[in-house]
């Protein structure tokens, strides 16, 4: 099984690097049990957006390199999908476009907030493909000065 994991604003702009500096609490506790034994896959950008929130419990970390866009990464993605593992992906639309095939749950943290410094967005029609089979809602807390919802997707069987 494969998931891709994001972090949206209410416009649906995919945050990045530092775009955001805040702690969501509920969303940890969800990656901590999603995610045990998985590998977690992640461009430069992200990581070193989240490296100090990445749970424990992940088995092991993966790094794409910085221009992930460069299609001569790809290969690298596929021998991960080729060793029958538990993979999670956390990034961009770059990132998602290549792995969209090949995943079956997607995790959406959306901010009640808004981002200007973002370099995607994701489609209202790519929700279009998922089903939702979870949402939560929090508010303000400790760390997170914003309202945010954790919502779980599987793909819809066509």
């Amino acid at each position: 099984m494969s998931s891709f994991i994001c972090f949206i604003d209410a416009e649906r702009h995919i945050m990045t690097q530092g775009v955001l500096n805040a702690y969501f609490p509920e969303d940890i506790k969800t990656s901590r049990s999603n995610n045990r034994g998985r590998v977690l896959v992640l461009d430069a950008k992200t990581c070193s957006m989240l490296e100090s929130q990445i749970p424990k419990e992940i088995a092991e970390v993966v790094i794409l390199p910085e221009g992930f866009g460069n299609a001569a990464v790809y290969p690298a993605v596929d021998d991960l999908f080729n060793q029958d593992r538990d993979l999670s992906f956390i990034g961009d639309m770059s990132l998602y476009n290549v792995v969209a095939a090949s995943i079956d749950r997607l995790y959406i943290t959306q901010v009640d907030c808004e981002i200007k410094d973002s370099d995607s967005i994701f489609p209202e029609e790519v929700l279009k493909q998922w089903e939702r089979v979870s949402s939560s809602l929090y508010s303000e807390s400790k760390g997170c000065p914003f309202p945010y919802s954790c919502r779980e997707y599987k793909k819809k069987i066509l």
